[in-house]
């Protein structure tokens, strides 16, 4: 069977307890991520009460919810993994950096492989959508009809490099939610990042090597990968370009301040790191 052929949902049942005691690590990141969907599914049903669904999102809306996606991703980070929060303050707020801009790229390729299609990101707990091709209407004011042409000039490619580099891959690929979190979380542990010191960089290194090493038994019982190494170099290849992306979004956070068309920085994280 090819890998694009690959269905996720064709999981084995008969796995061993024993198999399951050695996915210690990843179900504990699949499982927090579920009470994370809970709890964002909760929250934006509140917000969306009254209100239109099925509409294009823009920039302001987005914004909006930022910080309650920070809250609720730096709370499944620290439950799945204790020790970041040992780490310092400067530290943990330079992984959480990487991080969430890495799990909001993926999160976009999530919904990509729910609907099977990257030109509208649809967002399923709303019916909103990101509207890829119409990407300058993202940044329109809510009550101007003219969408900022700067704005759309400066970040409209950062957009079309997650097209290309992650969203149509993981289409592709048809990632599952276990791939989906492995690859969120091996952007936390992202080593080689200005400002780690040495024991920071060697427990990345040691977290990185525990998390793929528990794929590939999760490749091998549950998910029964008909060519599981192919499959996880496939996934690992997808780094890369992501970390790519990423250092792309942390440089559109800062000019996206100085247009006031962003509220995400590094000082963003910091009241919500403090409070972990």
């Amino acid at each position: 069977m090819a890998l694009s052929a690959y269905s996720p949902g064709e999981q084995s049942t008969s796995s061993s307890s024993d198999d399951q005691t050695e996915l210690r690590l990843i179900n504990r990141l699949v499982e927090n991520y579920k009470i994370l969907e809970q709890r964002r599914d909760q929250l934006y049903e509140r917000r969306q009460s009254g209100k239109p669904r099925g509409r294009a999102l823009n920039f302001k809306e987005v914004n909006r919810s930022c910080m309650d996606e920070c809250v609720l991703r730096a709370h499944w980070i620290a439950a799945t993994f204790p020790i970041f929060k040992s780490f310092s303050f400067n530290e943990k707020k330079i992984m959480f950096a990487n991080f969430f801009a890495g799990n909001t790229i993926l999160y976009l390729g999530k919904m990509c492989c729910l609907y099977g299609r990257t030109d509208r990101i649809i967002f399923s707990n709303t019916g909103n959508y990101l509207d890829m091709q119409n990407i300058q209407d993202f940044y329109r004011e809510e009550d101007d009809e003219n969408p900022s042409k700067e704005a759309t000039r400066l970040f409209a490619p950062s957009f079309e490099l997650y097209r290309r580099n992650i969203l149509e891959p993981m289409v592709k690929l048809r990632f599952d939610e276990t791939e989906f979190a492995v690859l969120s979380a091996l952007t936390l542990w992202e080593s080689g990042q200005s400002g780690q010191g040495p024991e920071c960089e060697n427990t990345c290194h040691k977290m990185q090597k525990e998390i793929i090493r528990e794929l590939i038994i999760y490749y091998n019982t549950v998910a029964c990968v008909p060519e599981p190494e192919q499959r996880l170099y496939q996934l690992l290849i997808m780094l890369p370009a992501l970390q790519r992306c990423v250092i792309r979004t942390i440089e559109d956070w800062r000019v996206g301040k100085i247009f006031k068309i962003c509220e995400t920085d590094f000082s963003f994280f910091e009241t919500i790191l403090r409070n972990l």
